[in-house]
């Protein structure tokens, strides 16, 4: 009981410090007009979409390192005979390979696995579109804007949002939440279950 009480308080100070965080960033503790807290609450809702987006990137490429690493691994023991090292061994030629891997693009990396038979040919397009996604995310300080794709008079000129998913906003909750973080997840727990345990 003891133990449980000491998480919960835990969990309650990390949910306060959290939110202080979170508020101090995006201006949403100050007492603003109620125009001005709006669109804080529009940027924060936005920068939370980008770290999503980035995190699920890095944590993919993660995985990817993994799997790669572990298939050249297996490859030096097949033409050497060698004992397999085991993931994240310390030894300096294990640690040496791993050094060149992490240094590799992230499409460079998607190529490999996808010639391995890590993620499928669909998985592999997917993962370049996240990285396409993610770069302007990086890259760009504004984002949930729209941009003008057809120039002309009045309603003749046709706009659309900078960053697309399925030819949808990808700010809108809705189709972060429904389709690009149920896609994108389906593909990062995949990889991540089917990590050896040693």
């Amino acid at each position: 009981m003891k133990r449980n009480n000491l998480y919960f308080s835990k969990i309650e100070k990390l949910k306060n410090e959290i939110e202080e965080i979170f508020k101090r960033i995006f201006g949403l503790d100050l007492k603003e007009e109620s125009w001005i807290l709006y669109e804080s609450y529009k940027e924060a809702k936005e920068n939370m979409i980008r770290l999503g987006v980035l995190w699920l990137q890095l944590a993919i490429e993660d995985l990817l390192e993994s799997f790669i690493t572990g298939h050249i691994y297996v490859a030096r023991k097949n033409v050497r005979r060698e004992k397999m090292p085991k993931y994240f061994t310390k030894s300096k030629r294990c640690k040496e390979i791993e050094k060149i891997i992490h240094k590799m693009k992230f499409i460079t990396k998607v190529k490999i696995a996808e010639n391995f038979n890590v993620i499928t040919k669909r998985e592999a397009k997917m993962l370049e579109k996240l990285w396409e996604i993610r770069c302007k995310l990086a890259h760009n300080w504004m984002v949930n804007k729209k941009i003008l794709v057809k120039k002309g008079k009045g309603s003749k000129r046709r706009y659309q949002p900078f960053i697309e998913y399925n030819g949808k906003n990808l700010f809108s909750g809705r189709v972060f939440l429904e389709e690009f973080d149920k896609d994108y997840s389906k593909i990062f727990l995949r990889l991540f279950n089917q990590l050896p345990l040693e």
